[in-house]
Protein backbone atom coordinates (compact mmCIF):
# COMPACT_ATOMS: atom_id res chain seq x y z
CA UNK A 1 0.00 0.00 0.00
CA UNK A 2 1.31 3.50 -0.78
CA UNK A 3 1.39 6.49 1.87
CA UNK A 4 -0.60 9.08 -0.90
CA UNK A 5 -3.55 6.13 -0.45
CA UNK A 6 -3.93 7.11 2.96
CA UNK A 7 -4.73 10.79 2.85
CA UNK A 8 -1.19 12.03 4.46
CA UNK A 9 -1.04 15.63 5.14
CA UNK A 10 2.15 17.70 6.97
CA UNK A 11 1.49 18.53 10.28
CA UNK A 12 1.52 22.41 10.46
CA UNK A 13 1.98 24.78 13.41
CA UNK A 14 -0.72 27.68 12.48
CA UNK A 15 1.06 29.96 15.02
CA UNK A 16 4.16 30.00 13.13
CA UNK A 17 3.15 28.96 9.93
CA UNK A 18 5.89 26.16 10.12
CA UNK A 19 4.81 23.22 7.56
CA UNK A 20 6.51 19.44 7.61
CA UNK A 21 6.76 19.45 11.35
CA UNK A 22 5.39 16.01 10.92
CA UNK A 23 3.00 13.82 9.37
CA UNK A 24 -0.56 12.36 9.93
CA UNK A 25 -2.05 9.82 7.46
CA UNK A 26 -5.25 7.67 7.62
CA UNK A 27 -4.61 4.03 10.07
CA UNK A 28 -3.88 1.30 6.85
CA UNK A 29 -4.83 -1.39 9.19
CA UNK A 30 -7.49 -4.35 9.06
CA UNK A 31 -9.55 -2.64 11.52
CA UNK A 32 -10.08 0.71 9.66
CA UNK A 33 -10.70 -1.01 6.10
CA UNK A 34 -14.07 -1.19 6.36
CA UNK A 35 -14.86 2.24 9.06
CA UNK A 36 -16.01 5.48 7.60
CA UNK A 37 -14.00 7.42 10.00
CA UNK A 38 -10.75 5.96 10.10
CA UNK A 39 -7.84 6.31 13.08
CA UNK A 40 -5.39 8.77 12.19
CA UNK A 41 -2.06 8.70 12.94
CA UNK A 42 0.50 11.62 13.82
CA UNK A 43 4.06 11.08 13.65
CA UNK A 44 6.65 14.33 14.43
CA UNK A 45 9.63 14.02 13.22
CA UNK A 46 13.16 14.62 14.68
CA UNK A 47 14.43 16.90 11.66
CA UNK A 48 11.75 18.39 10.44
CA UNK A 49 11.13 19.42 6.66
CA UNK A 50 12.07 22.97 6.99
CA UNK A 51 15.46 22.39 8.90
CA UNK A 52 14.00 23.90 12.04
CA UNK A 53 13.97 22.66 15.30
CA UNK A 54 11.51 19.64 16.16
CA UNK A 55 9.01 20.20 18.76
CA UNK A 56 5.67 18.51 19.63
CA UNK A 57 2.51 20.05 18.28
CA UNK A 58 0.61 18.06 20.69
CA UNK A 59 1.13 17.23 24.35
CA UNK A 60 -0.55 14.08 23.97
CA UNK A 61 1.94 12.80 21.62
CA UNK A 62 4.80 13.04 24.24
CA UNK A 63 8.80 13.67 23.70
CA UNK A 64 8.75 10.83 20.66
CA UNK A 65 10.13 11.84 17.22
CA UNK A 66 10.58 9.92 14.12
CA UNK A 67 13.73 10.25 11.99
CA UNK A 68 12.88 10.68 8.29
CA UNK A 69 14.08 10.47 5.03
CA UNK A 70 12.78 11.43 2.16
CA UNK A 71 10.93 15.01 1.89
CA UNK A 72 7.52 13.88 -0.40
CA UNK A 73 5.01 11.29 0.50
CA UNK A 74 6.15 9.06 -2.39
CA UNK A 75 9.92 8.76 -0.67
CA UNK A 76 9.32 9.32 3.05
CA UNK A 77 11.30 6.29 5.12
CA UNK A 78 10.85 6.29 8.89
CA UNK A 79 13.40 5.26 10.67
CA UNK A 80 11.12 3.03 13.15
CA UNK A 81 8.15 1.76 12.82
CA UNK A 82 4.54 3.27 13.70
CA UNK A 83 3.19 1.52 16.63
CA UNK A 84 -0.77 1.85 17.03
CA UNK A 85 -1.60 -1.65 18.52
CA UNK A 86 -1.79 -0.70 22.13
CA UNK A 87 -5.28 0.48 20.69
CA UNK A 88 -5.94 -1.72 18.38
CA UNK A 89 -4.50 -0.63 15.31
CA UNK A 90 -1.72 -0.28 13.10
CA UNK A 91 1.67 -1.14 13.57
CA UNK A 92 4.20 -1.18 10.71
CA UNK A 93 6.73 0.86 8.59
CA UNK A 94 6.68 3.74 6.42
CA UNK A 95 9.60 2.78 3.69
CA UNK A 96 10.05 4.79 0.06
CA UNK A 97 6.33 6.25 0.13
CA UNK A 98 5.08 2.66 1.24
CA UNK A 99 3.42 1.29 4.24
CA UNK A 100 3.66 -2.24 5.40
CA UNK A 101 2.77 -3.69 8.43
CA UNK A 102 5.38 -4.89 11.69
CA UNK A 103 5.43 -8.94 11.33
CA UNK A 104 6.71 -10.36 14.99
CA UNK A 105 9.23 -12.43 14.95
CA UNK A 106 7.53 -15.60 15.23
CA UNK A 107 5.32 -14.71 12.46
CA UNK A 108 8.76 -14.80 9.79
CA UNK A 109 9.00 -18.01 10.97
CA UNK A 110 5.88 -19.22 9.57
CA UNK A 111 6.15 -17.55 6.58
CA UNK A 112 4.34 -14.08 7.32
CA UNK A 113 4.30 -11.69 5.04
CA UNK A 114 4.87 -8.10 5.46
CA UNK A 115 3.01 -6.34 2.42
CA UNK A 116 -0.55 -6.28 4.68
Amino acid sequence: MRLVDLNPRWMVDDATGRSGLGIEFDCPGECCSRAARKAQFAVPFMNPLDGGESFSLRPELGPFRWPRDGDTFETLTLISDVDGSLNGHWRGFVRDGKVSRHIPIADHAAGGDDAR
